[in-house]
């Protein structure tokens, strides 16, 4: 199909299900929210690929949580952070996970892109690839088992851990 620009995607799913999205152009807005129904639970995957610039990506998932963001291009996320990676709670190019498993796996490429993993109560596990130069990163872990792998390569990039 090719490249499309300026679009805003929003997708909401509430119980089990799979999101799998492909976006390629600059200046799209993701906004994802998968949560479960009621006491039935529900197992939430989503898969994302991001290509381009200036792309801004928002995740929420709650219940059986897995999440694989990929995203390649310069200045992603890039409304928010610095100022020595500020934090008043974070936002642009967020990625929150809340109970249960929450599972991330997340590769960014390029220049200058900002993302932000939560991941609340539960097993926590997270794998963070960063390649290029002058990239952010936090993240944060809160409640049961917290395992955490960040590899980044380039030069200017900063990371910050608080796992709890």
């Amino acid at each position: 199909l090719g490249p499309s620009n300026d679009n805003d995607i929003l997708a909401v799913q509430i119980g089990t299900g799979y999101i799998d999205l492909d976006v390629e152009g600059d200046r799209n807005e993701v906004v994802l929210h998968q949560d479960f129904k009621d006491e039935t639970g529900g197992d939430n995957n989503v898969s994302v690929d991001i290509v381009g610039s200036e792309n801004l990506v928002r995740l929420q998932q709650f219940g059986e949580s897995v999440a694989q963001l990929y995203i390649n291009g310069d200045r992603n996320n890039r409304s928010g952070f610095s100022a020595e990676m500020a934090r008043p709670d974070l936002l642009a190019g967020d990625y929150f996970q809340s109970g249960m498993n929450n599972i991330a796996e997340v590769t960014v490429i390029g220049d200058d892109n900002a993302s932000a993993i939560w991941q609340l109560g539960d097993n926590n596990l997270l794998s963070i690839f960063v390649s290029g130069d002058l990239n952010e990163t936090w993240i944060l872990q809160f409640g049961n088992q917290n395992t955490a792998s960040l590899s980044q390569t380039g030069t200017g990039n900063r990371a910050r851990m608080i796992q709890n």
